[in-house]
């Protein structure tokens, strides 16, 4: 069999004639070719020694490698470190989100209990207040505040049945014949005419009030300010339809139920 390893230095192949021998002059090849096959015992005596380490400049390729022994487990030890880090580091991402997330999902804080507090019992014997009833006004005596009362009312009847909404039935409660006819059948001839007032009162006073004893009738007499304008289809009139000024007039009045009505006027 052949030698596992070339136990003799490579000739030059351009000085190689293929027969083994030189092609140089005067050279003799030492190996020549047919000694170049040996017998199995020869070859088994020239067999290198495996536990030997090989010289230098030789190649054999069987001979463990030392370094390379304990390569794989260095790998392994590297991976698992790794894999161990990566572990560590997702409990920790794990565990921070679960803080955050209870931070911001705090539940709100149940409000304090307040203590009941019982109401005081009343004693027994404390009696429950009085409510006194008003006093009724005395309609059958014709009072100056009374009298002022009843004229401002049939002033603010008379602004809406002459104005512009002309509610003629507001003199109904105010008035009684023969003034009633009067100032309805006024009202009626302004709503025809397509014209109104608008009444602006600025003050009544009482000069005086008479009454006989028990009687159902009295008078009044009082300064009144009023002012007026008067409206034609919308256009505002002057003088002397419009007036801005101060009257004196004697009303008579009549009581009617538990109320005063105006009967009549004279002006002074």
């Amino acid at each position: 069999p052949p030698l596992p390893y070339r136990a003799y230095p490579p000739s030059n192949p351009s000085l190689d004639n293929g027969n083994g021998a030189s092609n140089l002059p005067g050279s003799k090849n030492p190996y020549p070719p047919e000694n170049r096959s040996l017998s199995s015992s020869s070859a088994a005596s020239m067999a290198p020694d495996r536990n030997l380490a090989p010289s230098s400049g030789y190649e054999y390729g069987d001979f463990p490698n030392p370094d390379r022994r304990h390569y794989g487990d260095d790998r392994l030890s590297i991976w698992l470190w790794r894999l161990g880090a990566l572990v560590v580091v997702i409990l920790l991402l794990v565990f921070g989100i679960r803080a955050l997330s209870g931070l911001f999902r705090r539940a709100p804080e149940e409000p304090e209990a307040q203590e009941q507090v019982e109401p005081e019992t009343l004693p027994a014997d404390i009696p429950e207040a009085v409510v006194l009833p008003e006093p009724a006004i005395d309609i059958s005596v014709l009072t100056p505040e009374l009298a002022k009362t009843t004229i401002e009312s049939w002033q603010t009847s008379k602004q809406s049945a002459l104005g512009a909404t002309r509610d003629i039935e507001s003199l109904n409660g105010i008035l009684v014949e023969p003034m009633l006819s009067q100032w309805r059948g006024r009202a009626e001839a302004l709503r025809q005419a397509n014209a109104h007032y608008e009444y602006t009162l600025r003050g009544v006073e009482v000069e005086d009030v008479t009454q006989e004893d028990g009687a159902e009738k009295g008078s009044v007499i009082v300064s009144i300010s009023e002012g007026a304008k008067y409206f034609v289809n919308g256009a505002l009139q002057g003088a002397p339809a419009s007036y801005d000024s101060t009257y004196r007039v004697r009303y008579n009045l009549v009581r009617t139920g538990d109320s005063w009505a105006v009967e009549s006027y004279t002006a002074l």
